[in-house]
């Protein structure tokens, strides 16, 4: 009596929905009628009535704990456990990351492991083969040449880092880039130093217990006597900055190297465009950014990027401002910086255009991928505009260790 009576008190007073309540009156009322407001104790006075009642409510809450367990597995596992195939796949591998380690026990799910199996391009019938490594590190492909590049310039500063390292006696490792992403920077590099899994047997690849590498986590490789190795795979959105800092970087200037009909192109463009700022072109400072895809969360107004090239000009006299965009950001660009003198506008339809004008300028505004990969590749002054939103990115962390490189904060 006392619980149908809450029950019925508590939905009135916080005025649920007139279904709820009718249901509610409906088992209240003795002749089962919606509505007739009875109470339990005037038409339910035998004990056994009384009894099933309260079963009910008993009932009931079990079944309420137990969907909502089931629900919040559902969740965890479907956000957590399982990769769905997607524009944001690295978000989830984000998330994947944090909790791989306690994963690779017992290992990834079949949906998430044919996802890596797909994005890799690993077929059904691939080689088989003895497996002579003891590590292997895979990048996952993303879908342009910034995220090719960054794939490709993270493993081999992995790879340098662990040649340099007293445990490259004793421990194998090999770096592999996708088919795809190997077949991409040929066709923009003047020679890619990595294989592809194209030809690796895939009894080697234990995607199951694979582990996951972000931008800092770090790698740890064992001596791994087991037949099948160890697998690290790196995020398409992985950015391994603190191995470029630390590294040799003017090694790496000189093996990522643009195709030689590219960068004689770029010379040609960018003699023109000297001769535009000056008689004297010799004495411009040509500062270069591109305007165009960017993992920085938040956007920096357009007065920023003025700000950034007065800047400059208080350290060198004569400067020209060359802004790469691409066609669908072209309107943007010229209502926002065409009336200053010192600026040029070019538009890039592809982005292997774009970083080889970037590696031809004496200084870099890094607000894009591009920008700050042609600022890692260019020996020149590199500025990091910051956003007034807090924030953390790679490209403010590097500019924290590399002399020439400074942050400017938007205003």
């Amino acid at each position: 009596q006392f619980l149908w009576g809450k029950i019925l008190f508590c939905a009135r007073k916080w005025k649920c929905c007139d279904k709820i309540l009718s249901v509610l009156e409906f088992y209240h009322s003795p002749m089962g009628t919606p509505g007739d407001n009875v109470m339990l104790g005037e038409w339910c006075d035998s004990s056994s009535c009384i009894r099933s009642r309260i079963m009910l409510v008993r009932r009931l809450k079990w079944l309420i704990l137990i969907l909502s367990s089931i629900t919040i597995i559902y969740l965890i596992v479907f956000n957590y456990h399982t990769v769905n195939e997607h524009k944001d796949f690295s978000v989830y591998l984000q998330k994947l990351r944090i909790i791989s380690d306690k994963l690779v026990s017992n290992g990834w799910d079949d949906t998430t492991v044919q996802q890596w199996r797909r994005s890799l391009e690993i077929p059904r019938e691939s080689p088989q083969g003895n497996c002579l490594l003891n590590n292997i590190i895979v990048a996952l492909p993303g879908d342009s040449l910034e995220e090719y590049l960054w794939e490709y310039i993270s493993l081999l500063v992995l790879r340098e880092r662990w040649k340099s390292s007293e445990k490259s006696h004793n421990i194998t490792l090999g770096v592999f880039l996708a088919p795809k992403a190997k077949k991409f920077l040929e066709e923009v590099l003047h020679r890619v130093h990595m294989d592809s899994l194209e030809n690796f047997p895939s009894n080697c690849l234990d995607l199951k217990h694979a582990r996951i590498l972000g931008h800092t986590n770090e790698l740890e490789m064992l001596q791994h006597n087991q037949p099948i190795p160890r697998l690290f795979l790196l995020e398409s959105s992985a950015k391994r900055y603190m191995e470029i800092v630390h590294g040799d970087l003017k090694w790496l200037r000189q093996t990522v190297v643009l195709k030689k009909t590219l960068q004689d192109d770029a010379r040609k463009e960018i003699s023109q465009l000297r001769k535009s700022f000056s008689k004297n072109n010799t004495d411009t400072f040509l500062l270069g950014f591109h305007y165009g895809e960017t993992h920085f969360p938040h956007p920096v107004e357009a007065y920023s990027y003025r700000a950034a090239w007065k800047t400059v000009q208080l350290w060198h006299k004569h400067i020209g401002v060359l802004i790469i965009c691409p066609k669908y950001e072209m309107n943007y660009c010229k209502n926002n910086f065409s009336n200053d003198q010192r600026v040029r506008i070019i538009s890039s339809s592809t982005q292997s255009h774009a970083l080889s004008l970037l590696l031809l300028c004496h200084g870099t505004i890094v607000r894009s991928d591009l920008s700050f990969i042609g600022a890692l590749l260019n020996d020149g002054e590199t500025i990091v505009l910051q956003s007034s939103v807090s924030e953390y990115d790679p490209a403010i962390e590097v500019a924290h260790h590399l002399p020439k490189w400074v942050t400017l904060d938007e205003y």
